[in-house]
């Protein structure tokens, strides 16, 4: 039983190599409810996504450059027209909770 309990071990690792990486990242034990609710492909993508962010170098943003992952330094007033443009009372809840522009 043991070496069968480690065959699978070694098999599930080398056809799910991620898998192990994301349970320990969010301390999720194998084979629990919530390991068995995510899909394989979220958790891709939650890797892959991983990766980029650990990649990024730079710290300054070039507009329309795709480096839209590096980190943006506004001015205060960049800050401040932002701000002007937006008004909370053209927001309502969504349904799920988040918050979404009014429908007109």
């Amino acid at each position: 039983m043991v070496n069968e309990i480690k065959e699978f071990v070694y098999w599930w690792n080398s056809q799910f190599p991620i898998d192990y990486w994301w349970r320990q990242k969010h301390s999720i034990a194998f084979g629990s409810l919530v390991h068995r609710d995510v899909s394989i492909l979220d958790i891709r993508f939650e890797f892959e996504e991983y990766q980029v962010y650990k990649d990024i170098s730079s710290s300054t943003y070039n507009p329309d450059s795709d480096d839209w992952l590096v980190e943006q330094v506004n001015t205060e007033e960049e800050i401040n027209e932002f701000y002007e443009g937006f008004n909370v009372d053209d927001w309502e809840p969504a349904d799920d909770g988040k918050w979404q522009l009014k429908k007109e």
